[in-house]
């Protein structure tokens, strides 16, 4: 099949789906992926599977491919934390590849500014509206905690 007939056949990825790219292994060092594609930011977005052969990699290739992906992902994790822990050279000056990198996900490091990129998220505030918000929010959940009364 052509690369120009190939491309007709991709899926379109309306804009109101939430897509999910997905990674799996097969074996014998190929990897499958499902992820989308498009041309530009104005254009629509196709989903896209394809079959990755690295059996002809040697090691130090293979690190090195995994650089570029590892790099990415470690900006992204520190796009996310504080600026004050963003901007301190210890932060993550070792990686652990495993659980710095692939289980970052399900522990959340920072989660003052988790709570503030979901705010973003959820209500297209910006980052200080955001932070504003959370400390409305704070400051009305400090005043409204139960006061305990001792009884003598």
């Amino acid at each position: 099949m052509s690369t120009i007939a190939q491309a007709t056949t991709l899926r379109p990825i309306t804009d109101s789906e939430t897509f999910s790219a997905v990674t799996k292994y097969l074996g014998s060092k190929k990897v499958e992926a499902t992820f989308s594609i498009r041309r530009d930011a104005n254009s629509q977005r196709f989903e896209k599977k394809a079959v990755f052969n690295f059996a002809a990699l040697s090691e130090e290739e293979l690190y090195l491919m995994a650089m570029y992906s590892a790099k990415v992902k470690l900006q992204s994790i520190m796009r996310a934390l504080s600026p004050e822990v963003m901007l301190n050279p210890q932060t993550l000056a070792n990686i652990d590849v495993k659980s710095d990198l692939l289980e970052v996900d399900r522990l959340p490091q920072d989660p003052v500014t988790a709570a503030v990129r979901s705010i973003m998220k959820a209500t297209s505030l910006d980052e200080a509206g955001a932070q504003a918000l959370l400390a409305d929010a704070q400051k009305k959940a400090a005043s409204q905690k139960p006061k305990v009364v001792k009884v003598a």
